[in-house]
């Protein structure tokens, strides 16, 4: 059986607009020049571009995480790399996924200093208690390691420092979202990480859809 022509003109017209979203929202950012205009931050503003990387920087005493949104996009399956860095130890520095809805429910990929690990959780932003994974690693404050997030379908893993450290497949999974990068704060209420050459490679179809959080304060330039 033929598929119909006009199936054929459908595709045609789609492919090159899947193609030109997933473009639009592939990052690479080395924050050489400061913050990209799609950038976010949260309030009070804690975020800032300081010897050309990202610095997240969490004061207290209220529990509340500082984070910083990287555009508008939603991002259903993609690859992700970072470097990250824990400047003091007490805290854990944290990359947010597929982050959706008001109360921002997702994934973080957590890097605690503290406990010596890393966590894959899941909950609205600050909050994010259900783990997933978690696995055993040797951190080293104010080092900075490369992080990379492969996320596809249900299943989502973890490479720090080009070793895979999570391998997990959520049963009932976030598909699709925002990413968000944050510091939770330590025992003294003050903790901040810093983040550099951040890429996003999407592998499947991206949308946007603007992000209305009363924690976003701004768009940085």
């Amino acid at each position: 059986m033929r598929t119909p022509i006009a199936v054929y003109l459908v595709l045609l017209t789609i492919s090159p607009l899947i193609a030109q979203a997933q473009s639009e929202c592939a990052i690479d950012e080395t924050f050489d020049m400061g913050f990209d205009e799609a950038w976010r931050v949260s309030e009070p503003v804690a975020v800032r571009s300081v010897d050309d990387v990202l610095r997240v920087q969490f004061t207290g005493p209220d529990y509340q995480v500082e984070y910083a949104t990287a555009t508008d996009c939603i991002y259903a399956d993609f690859s992700l790399e970072a470097d990250v860095r824990d400047r003091d130890g007490t805290g854990s520095a944290w990359i947010g996924i597929r982050t959706q809805g008001s109360d921002s429910t997702g994934y973080s990929i957590n890097l605690r200093s503290s406990a010596q690990d890393v966590v894959l959780a899941k909950g609205p932003i600050g909050f994010r208690s259900t783990w997933i994974a978690s696995a055993h690693i040797e951190h080293q404050t104010d080092r900075w390691r490369r992080v990379r997030i492969d996320a596809a379908g249900p299943r989502i893993q973890v490479y720090v420092d080009d070793v895979l450290y999570i391998d997990a497949v959520d049963t009932d999974p976030l598909l699709s979202g925002w990413i968000d990068l944050g510091v939770n704060a330590g025992g003294d209420w003050i903790a901040f990480a810093e983040f550099d050459n951040i890429r996003v490679e999407p592998m499947a179809a991206v949308s946007h859809s603007a992000r209305s959080l009363g924690s976003v304060k701004a768009i940085y330039r």
